[in-house]
């Protein structure tokens, strides 16, 4: 589940401009306290990964990094378990019914990667009525995804495209529970961009795409009955 978004291509990103977002700033932060109080110690293959690809190729590095892989497999295999697409197999009442469904599986395996981490961050901020989006970055080279990444923002300009973050105006925020940040748009795209495409092989960046994770759209969400 949650593995097939559209992607649109936006090739041109170009900063915005930012008017005063203080109470929101601190809205985030508060939303970012809650997530961790919540899930202190969430464990991820891909934040492991990370730490190996440096070393990879260092032969005083071999044992650790067969030892770091070996760790990263198995965590990768206990978040992606039978329990975890059964989960998705599950009807709902609602998008934040599955996500405490998806928190308590979470808290149970303490474990998650991006994805899980943005779904969890999208339901505290939408029961705080901050109308979050899940978008996904994925960066290219050679008209090849070589790493992608999944975050949430919101205070979103009305009519702004996902796919297109010029769109989404000088006030949007975004809420990277993986990574723990909290960051105004333009910053934090920049940050996550390079951050996610240092982490395969140190590359110049080429071309990046912008698209959105609608959860609603991979599940049995119950349809309300008219009176």
């Amino acid at each position: 589940m949650f593995i097939h978004p559209t992607y649109q291509s936006n090739q041109n990103y170009k900063s915005t401009g930012f008017g005063n977002i203080k109470p929101e700033m601190r809205m985030a932060e508060n939303v970012l306290k809650t997530f961790k109080k919540e899930f202190p110690y969430l464990k991820s293959n891909t934040f492991i990964e990370s730490k190996i690809r440096p070393h990879k190729e260092n032969p005083n590095c071999r044992e650790i990094v067969t030892s770091l892989q070996q760790k990263a497999m198995a965590i990768k295999s206990d978040i992606y378990d039978k329990a975890f697409y059964d989960l998705g197999k599950n009807e709902y009442d609602s998008l934040n019914h599955f996500g405490l469904a998806l928190g308590e599986l979470t808290k149970s395996k303490g474990k998650a990667n991006c994805a899980e981490n943005a779904i969890l961050g999208y339901k505290i901020l939408d029961e705080l009525g901050m109308k979050p989006r899940i978008f996904e970055i994925k960066i290219l080279r050679d008209c090849e995804t070589t790493a992608n990444h999944f975050s949430t923002v919101f205070n979103l300009k009305k009519g702004a495209q996902i796919n297109d973050p010029k769109t989404w105006g000088s006030k949007a925020i975004v809420v990277d529970t993986w990574s723990g940040i909290v960051m105004k748009a333009d910053e934090a795209i920049r940050f996550l961009s390079e951050k996610i495409a240092a982490l395969r092989d140190n590359e110049k960046i080429l071309k990046i795409k912008f698209g959105e994770l609608i959860p609603e759209n991979h599940l049995k969400i119950k349809k309300k009955r008219s009176l």
